[in-house]
Order: C-alpha cells, then structure tokens, then sequence
C-alpha cells in the first residue's frame, strides 16, 4: 500500500537535511574533485561542483572552534566565544 505524499514528507526532509550537512559525503565529493576531475565528463563536472556549492551553502564547510574560556574549560556549548572559520 503506498503512503500519501503528505505522510513521508517528514522523513523526506529529515534525510534531505542530513545528506545535505554530511561531513563524509562532502569530504568525498571534495576528494573526487582533487583526485578524478580529469577523469569525469562536463556534465559530472557540474554536478560534482554543484554538489560541493550546495554542501558549503548548507554550512558543513564551516569549522566552529571554542577559543579563550571555552577552550580552557573544554566544553563546546554555543555561546560568545566562538569564532567560525571556512
């Protein structure tokens, strides 16, 4: 029996958000850019580049470092000491 649109759409976007903000499929589109480019044609050169922009715009690009007090105390809660570096 197939669901209703409307019934899977939550779980559509909850996987959607998690591909989207993965480190590992990032890392490995960015490798398959540095190390195959050569080897893939035009089109999965745009692909491979349109991927990587929709990563960066997700934000999975973005380190989060905890600096001055935070560091210290070894705790990474979000607060006013962090900076954010790409």
């Amino acid at each position: 029996m197939l669901l209703p649109p409307q019934a899977t759409e939550p779980e559509k976007v909850k996987l959607g958000l998690r591909l989207s903000q993965s480190r590992p499929l990032y890392e490995a589109f960015k490798q398959l850019k540095e190390q195959r480019w050569g080897d893939l044609t035009t089109a999965q050169r745009r692909a491979v580049d349109a991927e990587i922009r929709d990563f960066v715009l997700g934000g999975v690009a973005l380190e989060v470092r905890c600096v001055g007090i935070c560091a210290a105390q070894q705790h990474f809660r979000p607060h006013r000491f962090l900076t954010i570096r790409t």
